[in-house]
């Protein structure tokens, strides 16, 4: 089902049939180096892990991570949405290319749509990104889509140090006093 649509992308809900997209995704080095190793190496874990990370634990939220696929030709390239941790007051960007697509600005316009989404769909004032403190080029794709870096440190349950992106209404996270609450609950 459809959710998004930008000038060269479709963001749409995933489906059984992309377990080959998805299995590739999740086993590449970079998702392994930059978000975590779910321990997936075949089709019916892959299936397994779909269930449990794309359908059941997003979906009831209305938000969720979207098969990110081209337009041009229905090739799948990416994964982009909004996500609810627990350790954050609102919604967050998560993103992933295969690295065969990187550096086409797939991320970044996927990522934009998924911005406004959140603020005119959804409502929400205030919208959150997180890198791994080398993912250099994660940071960028959320600093071009007007995110600035909040904070540096363990989020959640982690004990590896990430960055904090995020954007919201004027004050709201510009305000000092807000911040360091914020902060100080991260903490």
């Amino acid at each position: 089902m459809l959710v998004l649509k930008t000038e060269r992308l479709r963001l749409r809900w995933f489906e059984p049939s992309d377990v080959d997209y998805v299995l590739e995704q999740i086993s590449e080095e970079g998702w392994k180096r930059n978000i975590s190793d779910p321990g997936v190496s075949d089709l019916a874990a892959a299936h397994d892990w779909m269930a449990a990370k794309l359908y059941n634990w997003y979906w009831p939220q209305g938000l969720g991570l979207w098969a990110m696929e081209r337009l041009s030709d229905g090739v799948v390239v990416g994964m982009c949405g909004l996500l609810q941790r627990d350790h954050l007051q609102a919604p967050d960007i998560g993103y992933a290319l295969l690295p065969r697509y990187e550096g086409a600005g797939y991320a970044r316009e996927a990522a934009r749509a998924c911005r406004a989404y959140a603020h005119e769909v959804l409502g929400e004032p205030l919208l959150f990104g997180t890198t791994a403190t080398f993912n250099e080029d994660s940071g960028a794709v959320l600093k071009d889509i007007g995110m600035h870096r909040l904070s540096t440190g363990p989020l959640g349950e982690s004990t590896e140090p990430s960055h904090l992106y995020g954007v919201g209404e004027a004050g709201r996270l510009n305000d000092e006093g807000q911040v360091r609450d914020l902060l100080a609950r991260f903490f």
